[in-house]
């Protein structure tokens, strides 16, 4: 067989894109990585070709031109930027044997149209026998009454039933096209067809050792939140805060900036790196690229056991999970011990040598694309017990699902469909 052609669609999430065509390029597989907007926290971008420059240029026009509050010239703009569209489609069809998408988007949200034919090209691409490989990051299908993100958060019940059902809709749309759905075993709830796990496949992050050597008068702990309020940012400075109270010599530092490369500078300067608080998966991409420097990572979470019972062993991250009522604690154990801090960000490293890395993921995706999916990677959403989400303390968790209950009735959960899961939120909003 030869080896297929690959569209990767259409917005950037912490460098997974940019990574998994790297991937695709040592692995000798042709890929295009079509990204519409630049990523705020500036990712490489591999967007090459003139329907690529056309589509963004277009793009930023049309915004500026709604900015600028001129909607004749911007009406104007919108006929090109679908007539671009359309081209860019076509020419995608006739090129590319696999798509791979990146959360709830489709070519159609490229089209400017008063009223927007979600998916509509999906129908089309199962027509001329393309596979369709949905990949899934959390928030984009995470149902969003457990989502603590800084968006969801400021939605009142009445909006928030809205747009949990607008995920249900949307979710059931493209698991009727998709040949496969990548995601995070903790937070499909809402999916309805089998996922693929995320921690089969890998995170496609490699981070060159840069290193610098760390500071002996002080413990430098690295924080770089892309949503301070959902990574629990507060808490985490308060924990720090504390501890250098008792006498440690600590100190929080942060990204200059919300770009990558700031990140990555912040994560070679610093002993250690504290994640976020309540997060219901094992690793993140902060921590995976923190690993590759050798730096080991702190994450709150109320699903460490849930965690371990979907993860093989060898799968399981050595990133050190803590229940967020033991975070301080946890922070100052490895503050105070810096072989523990040394022994942790080794197998760190060791782990994602190992296991990730744009090459591995991207062999890995071959085997979805082929179809040649071991059965072990396969994971059935029916089968979760984790109801607590992401972002959100527990209590927390308890008076937003009470609330939607409440005001907009047990269906506004989405899970009819799931009774036992149905049964488990309903139980907890009691």
């Amino acid at each position: 067989m030869s080896k297929p052609r690959v569209f990767i669609g259409f917005g950037e999430t912490a460098g997974y894109c940019a990574g998994l065509k790297k991937g695709f390029d040592e692995v000798g597989v042709e890929s295009v990585s079509f990204m519409v907007n630049q990523s705020v926290f500036q990712y490489d971008d591999h967007g090459e070709g003139s329907l690529f420059r056309a589509m963004r240029k277009v793009v930023e026009t049309r915004d500026r031109l709604g900015a600028e509050r001129k909607p004749v010239q911007r009406f104007f703009v919108s006929i090109w930027q679908n007539i671009i569209a359309m081209r860019v489609f076509c020419w995608a069809l006739l090129n590319f044997d696999a798509f791979v998408i990146q959360g709830r988007t489709s070519f159609a949200d490229l089209f400017r149209l008063p009223i927007k034919p979600r998916f509509l090209d999906l129908p089309i691409l199962r027509l001329f026998r393309k596979r369709i490989i949905y990949v899934f990051h959390g928030t984009d299908s995470r149902p969003a009454y457990v989502n603590g993100a800084q968006g969801t958060r400021k939605l009142t019940v009445v909006q928030l039933a809205k747009y949990v059902r607008k995920q249900h809709r949307d979710l059931r749309k493209i698991e009727k096209y998709a040949s496969v759905i990548l995601h995070y075993p903790l937070n499909a709830q809402l999916h309805a067809k089998k996922i693929v796990s995320h921690e089969f496949v890998g995170r496609p992050v490699s981070v060159p050792n840069t290193a610098v050597t760390p500071s002996e008068s002080e413990v430098l702990i690295a924080h770089a939140p892309s949503d301070p309020l959902g990574k629990g940012t507060a808490i985490i400075e308060a924990a720090v805060q504390n501890i250098a109270r008792k006498g440690h010599a600590v100190r929080l530092i942060r990204p200059a900036d919300k770009s990558n490369a700031a990140v990555k500078q912040a994560l070679a300067q610093c002993d250690f790196v504290i994640d976020q608080v309540y997060y219901d998966v094992g690793i993140s991409y902060v921590a995976t690229e923190a690993a590759f420097l050798g730096k080991p990572t702190v994450i709150g979470t109320n699903a460490k056991a849930e965690l371990l019972k979907v993860t093989p062993t060898e799968l399981v991250a050595p990133t050190i999970l803590c229940e967020p009522e033991e975070l301080e604690r946890t922070i100052e154990r490895l503050v105070s011990d810096k072989k523990l801090r040394v022994a942790c960000g080794d197998k760190a490293r060791a782990f994602v040598e190992k296991h990730y890395g744009p090459r591995r993921v991207a062999e890995n995706y071959l085997k979805l694309i082929s179809g040649a999916i071991p059965k072990e990677w396969i994971f059935d959403s029916n089968s979760i017990d984790y109801v607590y989400g992401y972002g959100y303390s527990v209590n927390d968790v308890r008076e937003r699902v009470r609330s939607l209950v409440q005001q907009c009735g047990p269906s506004a959960l989405c899970l009819d469909d799931k009774p036992a899961m149905k049964a488990k939120f309903l139980k907890l909003a009691e």
